[in-house]
């Protein structure tokens, strides 16, 4: 609940259910409901929308079908399920403002370092990346979201062609 109303804009429900005010209780239930419904309607565009694949990677760009604070908890669950082979590198994209916010998530444990194919990419286009070997993000501006998607699959074919 407490992640919920964070994702959600309401952090200082989130804190309020940590202090256990009373009235916070319902607001942050509430709020939980309404994250899950968020997340099964992206899920839902997942299944629907075309994606940009290749042999290791899938790309989802949902622009503005499916909340930015929600795009990273779409790739992990994505990268938990049985729907791709181990190492392939799934990488989520929506609209943050003028912004594109990316989440990439491996496939199991083994593959290749999602935060350094990011890292490789952002040189190119700009913009700011983080996070670790198996999850990671960055975030650049939405003019860049076509050369970000063609640096990306190049990187991801390339990155392959060396193992």
């Amino acid at each position: 609940m407490i992640n919920a109303c964070s994702r959600l804009g309401e952090s200082e429900t989130a804190i309020q259910l940590c202090m256990e005010i009373p009235k916070a209780r319902k607001k942050a239930e509430a709020l939980h409901a309404r994250s899950k419904q968020f997340i099964i309607s992206g899920l839902k565009f997942v299944s629907e929308v075309e994606k940009v694949q290749g042999k290791g990677y899938v790309i989802i760009n949902a622009k503005n079908k499916i909340k930015d604070t929600m795009i990273g908890t779409i790739a992990s669950i994505l990268s938990a399920s049985s729907l791709y082979e181990e190492g392939t590198i799934i990488t989520t994209m929506a609209y943050y403002e003028n912004k594109i916010k990316i989440s990439s998530r491996i496939v199991g444990r083994e593959g290749r370092n999602v935060r350094e194919v990011l890292a490789r990419v952002i040189e190119k286009t700009g913009g700011e990346v983080g996070g670790h070997s198996v999850a990671a993000g960055c975030l650049i501006d939405q003019e860049k979201e076509n050369e970000f998607i063609d640096n990306l699959k190049k990187n991801l074919e390339i990155e392959l062609v060396k193992i």
